[in-house]
């Protein structure tokens, strides 16, 4: 008994110190006290920077966290660099600003800023000073990268898939650092259910996910845009397996067509989708620039949830004039991502879509069932009626006997 007891002691002790794993959220505080940095790699950057000495940069599933030790120097210096910070091939550049100026030792708040100089909203960030001594640290939510200058005053705290993190900055000389993950593991996406090619599937809206949009003129639309003179059109419809969206934005020669913040509503609850192209995993290829795009069509695009990170279904973009962007949503693959019972969406949800990148109105999903496919039945239905007719008539079936 007494062997097992040092035995369990030894591996609770063993786990305890191993400092291979660090949860950010929960060891890394933005507090002035930096001993939470203690079990993190930093580099040594004395030798390549004038007025730093070591530096460190993790990230989690929601943050990015930055440490850094600079060289003694004057308390009325203010060496914070404009960070180039790259989250799987987007940069965006973050400014710390010094918000003292006694020159007092002490421990004060800095913020973080873009480079609009707009403050970024549930960043951090302090510093400690002591004779001429400067320590600080900052975090900055992950999904700030991704956001427009002008979209980073809002609630961008949520969980973000990436693969690949680092920050760099010249003030002083030439530094870059490459982040360790240290959040929860990323769940693993699943494939889209393929249909069973034995099983009859249920008509659908006749809508096909390729960046033509014919198919969307019969679909009832609502006008959205901020400019009444200047509508755009957008639809959102729903069968008992998908959701398809449609919109459109008045480009005015502007290449790009927003393709985050879609804000979907199931039953009261929202939660925010974007486009992007899938990487082979499923999930958020980073890497592929969505906002700079030639004039053409582009299919191949997936509409996801920003945690889990899997691909929802197919999208398609086209950049010509009045840019147009079409999706359709797999129900169940939805209903996994975000914990809904199964046959919740699909069994009668109430589903709106708001878009404020392009409008402010609210669309409500139509119900449709066989759509154009309907229509074609029908018709197919008339030709076959008058054939029907056309024969009967030329064999006397509906031909009147005459009186004698």
């Amino acid at each position: 008994m007494k062997k097992i007891s040092i035995v369990m002691i030894v591996v609770l002790t063993l786990l305890i110190c191993n400092p291979k794993h660090v949860n950010a959220e929960g060891a890394v505080f933005i507090d002035g006290s930096f001993s939470d940095w203690s079990n993190v790699y930093h580099s040594n950057i004395a030798d390549s920077s004038q007025y730093f000495s070591q530096a460190a940069i993790i990230y989690d599933e929601q943050y990015i966290y930055i440490h850094v030790v600079e060289k003694p120097s004057s308390p009325w210096n203010t060496n914070y660099p404009t960070l180039n910070i790259n989250c799987d091939g987007t940069s965006k550049s973050i400014v710390v600003v010094r918000n003292d100026y006694s020159g007092a030792d002490g421990t004060f708040n800095i913020s973080v800023k873009n480079s609009w100089y707009n403050n970024i909203s549930n960043a951090e960030g302090i510093v400690y000073r002591a004779n001429g001594y400067n320590e600080w640290e900052i975090k900055i939510p992950v999904y700030d990268i991704f956001v427009p200058n002008s979209d980073q005053s809002s609630d961008n705290v949520r969980p973000m898939e990436v693969t690949s993190v680092s920050a760099s900055w010249d003030t002083g000389g030439s530094v870059t650092l490459s982040a360790d993950y240290v959040g929860e593991p990323f769940p693993t996406p699943s494939p889209l259910p393929t249909p069973d090619p034995n099983v009859e599937q249920p008509p659908r809206p006749g809508i096909i996910i390729d960046g033509y949009y014919d198919d969307w003129e019969s679909m009832p639309m609502t006008e959205v845009g901020y400019d009444p003179s200047r509508p755009n059109r957008a639809s959102l419809l729903k069968d008992d397996g998908y959701i398809y969206l449609f919109y459109e934005v008045d480009a005015n020669g502007n290449k790009t067509v927003p393709l985050d913040g879609i804000s979907i509503t199931i039953n009261n609850t929202s939660y925010q989708l974007y486009i992007r192209f899938p990487n082979e995993q499923g999930a958020t290829d980073w890497s592929k620039d969505v906002y700079n795009l030639d004039e053409g069509i582009y299919t191949g695009l997936s509409p996801f949830t920003y945690w889990p990170n899997q691909t929802l279904g197919e999208a398609a973009v086209t950049i010509a004039g009045n840019n147009c962007v079409e999706l359709k949503i797999d129900m169940t693959r939805l209903e996994e991502t975000l914990g809904l019972e199964p046959g919740t969406i699909s069994g009668g949800a109430n589903i709106s879509v708001s878009l404020p990148n392009v409008g402010s109105q609210n669309l409500d999903a139509v119900g449709v069932s066989t759509g154009s496919y309907g229509g074609i039945l029908i018709c197919l239905g008339v030709v076959l009626l008058c054939i029907f007719i056309h024969f009967a008539r030329e064999n006397g079936y509906l031909t009147r006997n005459k009186r004698m």
